[in-house]
């Protein structure tokens, strides 16, 4: 078992190294290997980002992701301007399967269900959506037929 401070500094740097994450607003907490990441970013994508960098370092058992979504102006957008965002991203960017998902989303929140013909096609379809200008938050609620593969 690592010790709470050696996990903390490694997250923090991992938050570092990103160039996505903005590291000087968010909070790295450590208790017996569980990681909580506190604070704010400008995109939901950030808070993923930093999410899947605490994912990285050796000894993280679980992660509390506290980190809190702050749209600048700039970046709000009603939720029917996004959910037409995702639709045309959803059509644009996915090979097959697009016409089978259907988005909701309310106070930036994009649910993402209906079903996709694979579990590769689920996660493609999620990470095209967290990218989005105006999204504070995914739910991929999709289901598949075929399962993810193990190699990702």
């Amino acid at each position: 078992m690592r010790a709470d401070t050696d996990i903390r500094a490694d997250v923090e740097s991992e938050l570092q190294r990103d160039p996505h994450i903005d590291d000087s607003l968010i909070a790295v907490i450590v208790r017996g290997d569980v990681v909580t990441l506190t604070g704010q970013t400008g995109h939901y994508g950030a808070k993923w980002a930093a999410e899947e960098a605490a994912k990285r370092v050796q000894g993280v058992r679980a992660i509390a992701n506290e980190i809190q979504v702050k749209l600048t102006d700039g970046a709000m957008r009603s939720d029917t301007d996004l959910a037409e965002a995702v639709a045309n991203a959803l059509r644009d960017g996915m090979l097959t399967g697009a016409d089978r998902i259907q988005c909701v989303v309310q106070d930036g929140i994009v649910t993402l269900c209906g079903d996709a013909p694979s579990g590769e096609q689920k996660l493609a379809a999620e990470k095209m959506v967290r990218r989005l200008r105006g999204v504070t938050g995914v739910l991929n609620a999709i289901t598949t037929t075929t399962p993810i593969s193990a190699t990702r």
